[in-house]
């Protein structure tokens, strides 16, 4: 039986998160930002575009429950991003149609080059400007009907360490979801101790009533059961006909049957 280490990926999975969500949050808030019309000094656009970038994560997420690919591996993942592009783009839109004509605007033309200067003499030729128009309210609308219809279908934000845990559940049949938390502890227990479990010999396990019990919960037949005392808490495993198939538990709760053919 060969199980794959992945202790020190584990540890390395929360630095993971925090660099994957840095980069998306700058490229979902920089494609917001092209959509705002005016020009703002670094000081003024870097938090705008953190803050925008952020907002199309969280829309993201809201929105990747409409999206119908699961079963791919990192699906969660690849949900948000879509969901984070199309955020991004919608955020876009009500930005462009916000800052249409917004007082401000030529003041922050004015402070660059020439470059703007045919900007400028569009906005002037239409009269003055003003604070409240129908076509910034909609952009108002938009975005805040956005916003909400993203936050009501929030189901927080995906990790790494649950997407390994969905993959390996994945290869080998088990669905953390289902499982008790004492079961769950367990199974985080196994993965994290993969070496430690790799280089001891298990010690022959006999509890006619848990024996019972796993084959009840495995539903395969148990020709032997061994325990793993040198992690705690400790690990029982039933061996099985199938050598593909070995029931997993601790010493009073089976947890889960695991399929190790996906690592044969």
């Amino acid at each position: 039986m060969v199980m794959p280490d992945i202790s020190g990926l584990l540890s390395f999975m929360p630095y993971l998160n925090i660099l994957w969500y840095i980069v998306w949050i700058l490229f979902f808030g920089s494609i917001a930002m092209m959509g705002y019309r005016g020009f703002l000094r670094w000081y003024l656009k870097w938090p705008i575009r953190i803050g925008l970038g952020f907002v199309s994560i969280i829309a993201g997420i809201g929105l990747g429950v409409l999206i119908p690919i699961d079963g791919i591996p990192m699906a969660s993942f690849a949900k948000m991003f879509i969901g984070g592009l199309i955020s991004g783009i919608v955020f876009a839109i009500a930005l462009n149609i916000i800052s249409y004509r917004m007082p401000g605007l030529i003041g922050g033309f004015e402070n660059r080059v020439e470059h703007f200067q045919n900007k400028i003499k569009a906005l002037k030729k239409d009269g003055p400007l003003k604070v409240i128009t129908p076509t910034r309210i909609i952009g108002i609308a938009l975005f805040c009907g956005f916003l909400i219809f993203s936050l009501i279908n929030f189901t927080g934000f995906p990790t790494f360490e649950n997407e390994v845990n969905s993959m390996i559940g994945d290869m080998t049949g088990m669905d953390m979801d289902d499982m008790s938390a004492s079961c769950q502890a367990l199974v985080n227990s196994l993965y994290s101790n993969i070496d430690v479990l790799t280089g001891s010999i298990p010690s022959p396990y006999n509890n006619p009533t848990m024996k019972a019990a796993y084959e009840q919960g495995c539903g395969e037949s148990i020709s032997g059961m061994y325990i793993f005392n040198s992690i705690n808490p400790p690990i029982v495993i039933g061996q099985t006909s199938n050598q593909n198939v070995i029931c997993l538990g601790s010493q009073t709760e089976f947890c889960t049957k695991l399929d190790l053919s996906g690592f044969m």
